[in-house]
């Protein structure tokens, strides 16, 4: 990207509890001479907050830090349960979700959906590529179920988002949704081999997460206790 983010950034000083403002700048930028200490600093962009970070200013020492910014969500996500019509038993769960990007096009988004049984690891597999992605929504959903089928207990489900291709190393990773949880009791799991072409829908369960995917830069220059405080988009 390397296009500048013109995002409000609030600069506090750190006092234990205690926040203290000490500069806000509306264009991405923050340039002041500060004391060294403990610092927070929080941005925001068209009305959403992009970024919050913690950091020292450490006297006499040049410090640079690449943070990243937030500028695409996931703003609904509902895993829905899928039974076999002629037995009401649990088939798949389709997962749906809508993306928000609030900046500029973004290409080559892949959203992977990585899935947990209690504390088993169960599988990682890309689900979504986004050729070209504008500011602007995307919704989408799309089925899925393990690979040796259901069993009783409480599975997790995340989305993990990257740029470019995920299993090459020059992958950018941009953000990961939080957990959804879904228990499957065992009056709901189908016997091995059971299928059914006409799956009905139940109830879903809905869930909000969000992520991102933009970066920036701050550099703190001390010495001559100047601060200076760069955001942009970052590849």
């Amino acid at each position: 990207f390397d296009e500048p983010l013109q995002a409000t950034l609030t600069m506090y000083r750190v006092d234990g509890a205690l926040l203290s403002p000490v500069k806000t700048s509306s264009n991405g930028l923050i340039t002041d001479r500060v004391i060294p200490g403990a610092y927070f600093v929080v941005g925001t962009f068209k009305g959403d907050e992009v970024l919050e970070a913690s950091f020292q200013v450490v006297e006499n020492a040049s410090t640079r830090l690449d943070l990243t910014a937030q500028t695409i969500f996931i703003e609904h996500m509902m895993v829905t349960p899928v039974l076999f019509e002629s037995t009401g038993l649990l088939s798949r769960v389709r997962i749906h979700y809508t993306l928000r990007n609030i900046h500029t096009t973004v290409e080559d988004v892949r959203l992977v959906l990585v899935m947990h049984h209690g504390e088993a690891f169960l599988s990682r597999i890309e689900e979504t590529t986004i050729p070209f992605f504008p500011e602007t929504l995307f919704e989408h959903s799309f089925n899925t179920l393990p690979e040796d089928g259901w069993v009783p207990g409480t599975y997790t489900f995340h989305l993990e988002a990257f740029v470019g291709d995920f299993l090459l190393e020059d992958r950018v990773y941009i953000g990961q949704s939080r957990e959804r949880e879904f228990i499957v009791p065992a009056a709901y799991v189908a016997p091995p081999h059971t299928n059914d072409p006409n799956p009905a829908d139940s109830l879903g369960l809905s869930a909000y997460l969000r992520w991102g995917a933009v970066g920036f830069s701050v550099l703190f220059l001390i010495g001559a206790s100047i601060l200076f405080i760069s955001l942009k988009r970052k590849t």
